[in-house]
C-alpha cells in the first residue's frame, strides 16, 4: 500500500494490521469481535504481508506497524515525526492465539 493511504487516520494514531483491515485499506483478513470489553481479533492468512510503499506525501503523525517498509517510506514517515515499527511474525501470531 501506498504511504499516502495512510493519510485518513488522526495524528499521532498508532496504525497496524487491526486499523489497516478495520479502514479497508487492506483486504486480506476479517476482525472478529470476541466480546465488548475485549480487542477485535484479526485473522489474516500467514503468508498476507503488509508493506508500505513511498508513493505520495504523508501529511500526519503516525506510528506505523507493517511487515515491511521501502526505504523511501520509512524516510517519510520519520520526517512527518512519526514512527515505522517492523511487525515479527511470530509476536503476530502470540498476540491473537495462533500456534503452529
Amino acid at each position: 500500500m501506498n504511504l499516502q493511504d495512510l493519510n485518513g487516520f488522526e495524528d499521532d494514531a498508532v496504525v497496524g494490521e487491526i486499523e489497516l483491515v478495520a479502514a479497508r485499506l487492506v483486504r486480506n483478513g476479517r476482525l472478529y469481535s470476541t466480546g465488548p470489553d475485549r480487542p477485535p481479533v484479526l485473522i489474516r492468512p500467514r503468508r498476507a504481508r503488509i508493506k508500505i510503499l513511498g508513493g505520495g506525501a504523508i501529511e500526519r503523525r503516525l506510528t506505523v506497524r507493517a511487515h515491511a517498509f521501502s526505504a523511501s517510506a520509512r524516510q517519510k514517515i520519520e520526517a512527518a515525526g512519526g514512527s515505522a515499527e517492523t511487525i515479527v511474525q511470530a509476536a503476530v501470531q502470540q498476540t491473537v492465539g495462533i500456534s503452529e
